[in-house]
C-alpha cells in the first residue's frame, strides 16, 4: 500500500511515532496519545487501538482498499498536521458532515453498524465506533490522492465544502 508508506514517511519527519510491523501492519502514535493500529488480515482491513503494543480492539473494519486509505490517511494525517504545528483541517464528526446516499445500518445479532455507499457497492465499513468514523463518507467526493495532499499542505482549507477545496487547489 503505497499510502501507507508516504504516511510513515511523513510522520515520521514531524516525530510522529510510525512503526511498521510487518506487510501492511502499523502503529502509530503522538506524544502521549494512545497509540493506533492499522493492519490486514485476511482481505480486510482494520482499524484499532494498542495498549503496551497489544491490540485490543477492532474499531473499524473494510474490505474496500479506497475507505481504508481514506480512514487512514484521515487518522495518520491528523497526527501529521497536529505534530507539524498546522492547524486541523479535519471534518467534524457528527451527522452534518454525513452525506445524502450513504446508509447506516445496524449489523443483526451484534452492536456494530454497517455503513455503505447507495452507489459503490464496494464503498462500505462496519464499526462500533460510528462516532468516529461517521465523516469518512464524506471524504469519498474527493480523490484519494486530493485527500493525501491535503493532509500534507500547510495551507490546505478546512474538509467540509466541496468548491472551497476545488477552487482552492484549482490555483495550481
Amino acid at each position: 500500500m503505497d499510502i501507507l508508506e508516504q504516511l510513515i514517511e511523513r510522520a515520521k519527519s514531524v516525530g510522529v511515532s510510525a512503526d511498521l510491523i510487518g506487510d501492511n501492519d502499523c502503529v502509530f502514535g503522538y506524544e502521549a496519545s494512545m497509540s493506533y493500529h492499522f493492519w490486514v488480515d485476511d482481505g480486510q482491513y482494520f482499524f484499532g487501538s494498542d495498549e503496551r503494543a497489544t491490540t485490543y480492539s477492532s474499531h473499524m473494519w473494510t474490505s474496500s482498499p479506497d475507505i481504508a486509505s481514506l480512514a487512514l490517511i484521515e487518522l495518520v494525517g491528523s497526527l501529521y498536521r497536529m505534530a507539524a504545528g498546522y492547524r486541523r483541517i479535519n471534518m467534524e464528526y457528527g451527522w452534518r458532515s454525513f452525506p445524502v446516499g450513504w446508509t447506516i445500518q445496524r449489523v443483526v445479532g451484534s452492536s456494530n453498524m454497517r455503513v455503505a455507499s447507495d452507489d459503490q457497492p464496494g464503498w462500505s465499513y462496519e464499526t462500533y465506533r460510528l462516532d468516529q468514523y461517521l465523516h469518512i463518507p464524506s471524504l469519498t467526493v474527493y480523490p484519494v490522492k486530493t485527500v493525501l495532499d491535503m493532509f500534507f499542505d500547510p495551507e490546505a482549507p478546512p474538509l467540509g465544502t466541496l468548491d472551497r477545496v476545488h477552487n482552492f487547489y484549482a490555483r495550481f
